[in-house]
């Protein structure tokens, strides 16, 4: 007799991979380096502008510290995780230069992922699937 098969497929988000930070991906050092900047900047024209260094920790360096932390954070094993996680990166490193229109970047990271889902559903079928999803064909489902 054999074992069932496991229904539920593989643990979600992440997958059976190990959880390890990404340091050898080329697009985690492009969002790091880019909430860098963003960091960097805002903390720079919040000084510029005579704001307390509490205000300045609080508005650039801690966002620029998240964004860090979640571009080598692991790749989720979904694409819309993946997704989610950049759009996610994204925001936070622009969120020192936002000011007080952070509460407009916060709400468009929905609309921007359903964005980006439907762009992902026009793409040919090659270009939807990367290469780190790695032991399956291009074409198969999910």
């Amino acid at each position: 007799m054999t074992a069932p098969s496991d229904p539920a497929g593989p643990p979600y988000p992440y997958g059976p991979d190990p959880l390890l930070p990404a340091w050898g991906s080329v697009k985690a050092w492009g969002l790091a380096v880019l909430a860098l900047i963003g960091a960097g900047l805002g903390g720079g024209i919040g000084s510029a502008a005579g704001q307390p260094v509490n205000e300045i920790a609080l508005l650039a360096v801690l966002p620029g510290a998240l964004a860090v932390t979640l571009a080598f954070a692991p790749e989720p094993a979904a694409r819309l995780g993946t997704m989610a996680k950049d759009l996610l990166c994204i925001g936070t490193a622009a969120a020192p230069l936002c000011g007080t229109g952070i509460h407009v970047a916060i709400a468009a990271v929905p609309a921007l992922l359903a964005v980006a889902v439907l762009l992902d559903r026009l793409l040919p079928p090659g270009l939807r699937v990367p290469a780190r999803y790695r032991g399956r064909p291009a074409g198969s489902p999910r």
